[in-house]
């Protein structure tokens, strides 16, 4: 085989590696983005249980606004990436500045007007949501894995031994990132409901 044969084929098997390399990534994002759906529906569909057992109303605000938040979850899955999460953060106030609701502490609100057991039970289905998001999240990056590790690992030499959930929810930006997605899914919502009346009759 000639030096330019060599090349040649040097050449056809990068260019096979590099098409397998980018088919692999683009369907294991894909596969990781459903994985993530499948978890969140399967958690939104613990809550729509729980409520329909009678513990909590379907009217109840800290179900509907528990629930709105989950369909946005859902909806938005495939942009969890650090890259965006990392914006997320960084612009939180100029976003904070463009809603003129704060949905996330009204449903923390809400919350509180429960019985206790109720209460219990939808903030550990909003941690096992939180989990689920950061999990995600960090596993596409290394940067985030390595930070939920060091917070993992702070917790337990400083004795305050901490659940995954717990240390989920204390990552900087996570109430940034559950608030974004509950007020962009609630004006999405009262846009749609808006324009109603308009799409009818036009």
């Amino acid at each position: 085989m000639t030096s330019l044969e060599n090349v040649s084929a040097s050449l056809h098997l990068a260019l096979a590696l590099s098409l397998l390399l980018v088919l692999a990534s683009y369907f294991w994002r894909q596969y990781r983005v459903d994985r993530l759906r499948e978890t969140l529906f399967k958690l939104r569909a613990e809550l729509f249980d729980y409520a329909a057992s009678g513990q909590i109303s379907f009217a109840d605000p800290a179900y509907t606004k528990l629930r709105v938040m989950m369909n946005g979850m859902i909806r938005f899955a495939h942009k969890f990436t650090f890259s965006r999460i990392a914006l997320v953060i960084l612009f939180r106030k100029q976003l904070e500045r463009l809603s003129t609701r704060d949905h996330l502490a009204e449903w923390q609100e809400a919350l509180v007007d429960l019985p206790e057991k109720a209460q219990e039970r939808l903030r550990e289905i909003n941690d096992k949501m939180v989990v689920a998001i950061v999990w995600h999240s960090t596993t596409g990056s290394p940067i985030l894995l390595a930070a939920v590790i060091f917070m993992f690992v702070r917790s337990n030499l400083s004795g305050q031994v901490k659940k995954l959930d717990e240390v989920s929810a204390q990552l900087p930006g996570v109430d940034v990132v559950q608030r974004q997605t509950l007020n962009a899914e609630l004006d999405d919502r009262q846009e749609c409901t808006y324009n109603e009346p308009t799409l009818a009759h036009s």
